[in-house]
């Protein structure tokens, strides 16, 4: 899925914004093997087939600069910074205290 709700501020719920990959986010393409520098392309446009890979340019140019579209925004509207959180992490220092208070 190509959308996502994101809070526009405090991240308290209040007043979520529907957000979507910007045209420029969609000519994105990544995969998962391999050195950064080879694993993503960008397509001619926001709109391509499957196996138009070999039409698709490298991200990073010879001489390690990003493509153009690397200046554009990734979510329209623009958001100035993301916060990812795995519950799994954020609990583990109290997991931990809690398995470990006799010790």
């Amino acid at each position: 899925m190509d959308t996502a709700r994101a809070p526009p501020g405090n991240g308290n719920g209040e007043g979520w914004v529907f957000r979507a990959i910007s045209p420029a986010g969609k000519r994105l393409f990544w995969t998962l093997n391999g050195p950064l520098e080879d694993a993503i392309r960008v397509a001619p446009s926001e709109y391509y087939a499957p196996g138009v890979f070999g039409s698709m340019e490298p991200y990073f140019g010879p001489d390690g600069t990003p493509h153009a579209v690397s200046q554009a925004s990734l979510m329209e509207p623009p958001v100035s910074s993301a916060t990812v959180r795995i519950q799994c992490i954020d609990d583990w220092e109290q997991i931990w205290a809690d398995q470990h208070w006799s010790c």
